[in-house]
């Protein structure tokens, strides 16, 4: 059972995100305030993170905000690319962790879930979410121009029947995991979990930020194979063959935001691919033979 702090902090976070996405300007900052009060009382949050969170606020809001395109046609090229360099730096920092005054809180102590699969815990960050908070609010229609519509669902669903069986037939072909059913009673919040703690994130930088600047320039085909490059690139501390999945992954994620345009589209079947990964298959991989 997770402390009642947990779910509370759940809900904050999805009552920034809903508001965010409606564009409900008042709302976002009151809700994140208070997921920062509380993640302050958890220590997820320090004050050194209000620091780092205040540079990431004014950031985004000098390169998303439309109320700052006048500023940024004035300042010219240079200083905008310079602009562009300190958000990816940050990004990076805010996605791998290792951004200062950031730490994660355990609600779930390690656990076996299986004897297939490793010792496992349920533990949040605030980092990660604040970051796809802080676009999502200053640069919504920059990041995730189109809407759910019925034929964005169609997309999804049929892009995931797609995906799921390729990816899972790669991973388990390759030993990446292995069969392994499991209906942990802490399954649902582990979901939401995972769509506000990661998948957002995820889906709004390498899709929404990455992947549509560089179809600007490159095209739409070009810039989904760099952006699903990338994407693997980044699960490398899990292992090249966990990489090369994750990369397969990325392409269908890239697949559905580029006919989409639509972050709440690529984040909903990037949390069902993982969903699936962590029901039916050893989570986050097998276990290693004694």
């Amino acid at each position: 059972m997770l402390p009642l702090s947990a779910y509370v902090f759940l809900a904050l976070l999805s009552l920034a995100f809903v508001a965010a996405f409606i564009n409900a300007a008042w709302l976002v900052p009151v809700a994140s305030i208070c997921a920062a009060a509380l993640a302050l009382a958890t220590g997820m949050l320090s004050p050194l993170g209000l620091v780092s969170a205040a540079l990431l606020a004014a950031l985004c809001y000098a390169l998303f905000s439309e109320r700052t395109r006048g500023w940024r046609e004035q300042r010219g090229t240079l200083a905008c690319a310079a602009l562009h360099v300190a958000f990816v730096l940050m990004a990076i920092t805010y996605l791998a962790h290792l951004g200062p005054g950031f730490t994660k809180w355990v609600v779930l102590p390690q656990r076996l879930l299986s004897p297939h699969s490793p010792p496992f815990d349920v533990a949040f960050n605030f980092d990660k979410p604040l970051f796809a908070i802080m676009v999502l609010a200053f640069g919504l229609r920059a990041v995730s121009p189109g809407a759910m519509t019925a034929a964005s669902w169609k997309v999804t669903a049929l892009t995931a029947v797609v995906l799921y069986p390729v990816v899972f037939a790669f991973a388990s072909a390759a030993g990446v995991v292995q069969l392994d059913v499991k209906l942990p009673a802490f399954l649902p919040v582990w979901i939401v979990a995972n769509l506000l703690l990661s998948s957002f994130a995820e889906e709004v930088f390498f899709r929404g930020y990455v992947q549509q600047r560089l179809t600007w320039h490159i095209g739409p085909m070009t810039s989904l194979a760099f952006t699903s490059l990338l994407f693997g690139a980044a699960h490398l501390g899990a292992g090249p063959l966990f990489a090369l999945a994750a990369l397969l992954a990325g392409v269908g994620y890239g697949w559905v935001y580029w006919r989409t345009r639509s972050i709440l589209a690529a984040s909903l079947i990037h949390v069902g691919l993982n969903t699936v990964h962590f029901v039916f298959f050893t989570y986050p991989l097998a276990a290693a033979q004694p």
